[in-house]
């Protein structure tokens, strides 16, 4: 029996011996098909080629102004010189606003070419764009512009595709037009205001190299006047150009240009790859992300390494890699690794008849767009179940497929489009079952059709305006900003527009709820606040170098009221930098039902090929971010706010009864009060003195 069981043993040992044989022969193999010879994919960006820039000199109608809205992007000179276009008389049109800009020389475009437009519009629904090209007698009309009505400061990109398509009126024959005038209108009133901030005609010419290195060696070679504008940082004793800041890694606006990682050639298409050789490619490729990941990253789960090349010995398709793949990731616990699906992830535009959200230990309804529901299912009703399955056995087994450094932040994202999910997976119509506050215990049946393609969906008004990424409003003395998203070219004008009553308020309450993060635009935010340099956030290891951002105070306002912060579990990345941000400055009060999503790092990504079940690209990173506190947001599972609260139904927090809202207000009052009592007091003492001082020397004097 003893010589069986040493047998068992030696033999155990070598089957082991001989699945790391295979397993490094695999990886070897893989290696050898891999592109370039470790990697299968090329880095690549793309850089404006500026041929002209508008001039204020060029504007022969509208007139110059100081305008205080900076340019879009980070770096740039603040331009106080703007064109503000002016009521004009047209015999055709009527009455328009109009800007004229004629070019000094006579630019050279071709199907290449595109104009970037920079400009503030208010209350205006479209915009017309005529380009002229006087030595050949033409005009054409570019691509219709529609400013979106929430926002202010618009970046829209131009082409002069009409113009190479357009055989009746052009040669076509022509590879070139002089372009020598732009006129820009809209139909004239009162409340319309149209500002040209910046013209840009450029080609964007694209670079790609090997590596994230070689894209930047390329930029120096290419555009040394954006080599030369850099600023220098210390690194390791010496100043290095600070080129990296140029570019765009994550997916947000912070950076101007974005690094991705693509499939050689274009994306889906590997000419000379068989199937199995582009399976081997692609497996190798990620799985150099994943070591890259390790060795920078806090998450050191390197033992996750043998399972995915276990994965890759179990693969025979692309559609088998990725679904594994899929599960693997989530087990990173990470926000910022995973695979975009665009087949099995809903669209931004998706919008399901119901929506929930969980309130301490039931998942409630929270609204109901669907019109053949709004008599059937009431706001605040519990989800019980779903085809028969306990809602929270439903919510687990998603769990397992969502990635999200905290358990609260994969819950949240699978709760936002539950239906959807379930459906996927389902594959069939869905049967909910409810315990109503009205009508107790119900079921409901939605068809897949009502799911996914429904047809009487509306939104109420109250919906549409909790939706708004920004608002503002008054509330008694105290002012309510709502900022949804980080997107500074959008957040500074709507700032600025109300900065001179928010500056006159006795108390800010600033809404980050349902933030899910965005662009560094907090830093602008953050600068009013403080009255000194303060810390914000640290990079680390991203490109290879470290940096801690220093905000400096605004020069013009300096808001000293108390400040309250909203926050929920859906406060998300750069809305988590600026609270915590502002929390060390000792700036501000938190309140919420939840700690925050947990999920702050910047993003990478990874185009990979399309399969019959897959369509999309991997996110991922290599770098570590410190918050203002020094903390690492993806490790501590999100901040917690000062004063948590919660409650036992939606309903408390519903658009027209937002008692969280109504918290943050009875806040505000008590410290106001407090703050305009310890003034008084302070004013007294001195006063009390005085007059006890003046008593005295009238006593001795008497």
């Amino acid at each position: 029996m003893l010589e069986l069981k040493k047998t068992n043993q030696v033999t155990m040992k070598q089957l082991k011996s001989i699945y790391k044989i295979i397993i490094l022969l695999y990886i070897l193999f893989i290696n050898k098909y891999s592109y370039s010879g470790s990697d299968f994919g090329v880095y690549s960006t793309y850089m404006d080629s500026i041929i002209y820039r508008l001039q204020h000199e060029d504007a022969i109608i509208g007139k110059k102004i100081q305008f205080r809205f900076p340019p879009i992007e980070r770096g740039e000179e603040y331009k106080l010189e703007n064109i503000k276009a002016e009521k004009f008389h047209d015999r055709n049109n009527g009455e328009i606003l109009t800007c004229v800009i004629k070019n000094q020389e006579p630019v050279s475009v071709n199907r290449n070419t595109r104009i970037k437009l920079k400009y503030f519009a208010k209350n205006i629904e479209r915009l017309t764009v005529i380009a002229s090209f006087e030595s050949e007698n033409i005009e054409i009309k570019l691509d219709e512009i529609k400013p979106s009505k929430d926002n202010l400061y618009y970046c829209t990109d131009l082409s002069f595709s009409s113009l190479f398509q357009d055989t009746e009126t052009t040669d076509i024959s022509k590879t070139e037009y002089k372009l020598n005038q732009i006129k820009i209108y809209s139909k004239f009133s009162k409340s319309k205001e149209l500002v040209i901030s910046d013209i840009i005609t450029y080609i964007p010419v694209k670079i790609t190299a090997y590596s994230e290195k070689g894209i930047i060696d390329e930029v120096i070679k290419s555009f040394p006047i954006v080599y030369n504008n850099q600023n220098n940082f210390n690194k390791e004793g010496e100043l290095t150009p600070k080129v990296l800041n140029l570019f765009e890694k994550s997916n947000v606006d912070f950076l101007k240009y974005r690094i991705v990682k693509e499939v050689p050639e274009s994306k889906g298409k590997t000419p000379n790859y068989n199937k199995s050789e582009q399976l081997g490619a692609i497996c190798n490729s990620v799985r150099s992300m994943l070591v890259e990941y390790f060795e920078n990253t806090e998450n050191k789960k390197t033992y996750l390494l043998d399972e995915f090349d276990k994965i890759v010995l179990e693969s025979k398709t692309l559609d088998q890699f990725y679904e594994k793949l899929d599960i693997l990731l989530y087990k990173l616990n990470d926000n910022h690794f995973k695979l975009i699906n665009e087949i099995r992830q809903p669209s931004v535009k998706t919008i399901l008849p119901i929506y929930v959200y969980k309130i301490r230990n039931s998942v409630q309804v929270v609204s109901v767009l669907d019109t053949t529901l709004i008599n059937k299912v009431n706001l605040g009703d519990r989800l019980i179940s779903i085809n028969g399955k306990d809602i929270n056995d439903i919510i687990k087994d998603l769990d397992k497929r969502t990635a999200g450094s905290t358990k609260h932040a994969r819950e949240m994202k699978i709760l936002q489009k539950l239906l959807f999910y379930v459906c996927l997976l389902e594959e069939k119509d869905l049967h909910l079952e409810f315990d109503g506050i009205e009508n107790g215990k119900y079921g409901l049946t939605l068809t897949q059709e009502q799911i996914n393609n429904n047809k009487s969906l509306k939104i109420p008004s109250n919906i549409k305006d909790k939706q708004k990424r920004f608002d503002y409003k008054k509330i008694g003395e105290y002012s309510y900003l709502k900022v949804g998203i980080f997107n500074e070219k959008f957040l500074r004008p709507f700032f600025y527009s109300h900065v001179d009553s928010i500056m006159q308020s006795d108390g800010l309450i600033i809404d980050l709820r349902n933030n899910p993060g965005g662009d560094l635009s907090g830093l602008f935010l953050f600068s009013f606040f403080i009255d000194s340099p303060e810390i914000f956030f640290t990079f680390h290891n991203i490109g290879g170098y470290h940096e801690t951002v220093v905000i400096n105070p605004d020069p013009y306002y300096n808001y000293k009221k108390p400040v309250v912060l909203l926050i929920d579990g859906r406060t998300t990345c750069s809305a988590e930098f600026f609270m915590d941000a502002m929390k060390v400055a000792n700036k501000t009060i938190s309140i919420g039902t939840t700690k925050t999503a947990g999920s702050g790092q910047n993003v990478k990504y990874y185009d990979l090929p399309d399969t019959e079940k897959f369509k999309g690209g991997l996110q991922y990173r290599n770098s570590i971010n410190y918050s203002a506190s020094g903390k690492i947001i993806d490790q501590v599972g999100g901040f917690r706010p000062a004063i948590l609260t919660s409650f036992e139904s939606y309903l408390d927090l519903a658009p027209y009864n937002d008692q969280l809202l109504n918290m943050a207000i009875d806040y505000m009052q008590k410290t106001v009060k407090q703050s305009q009592f310890e003034k008084k007091r302070n004013y007294k003492l001195p006063i009390a003195f005085i007059l006890f001082a003046i008593a005295i020397c009238v006593s001795w004097l008497t």
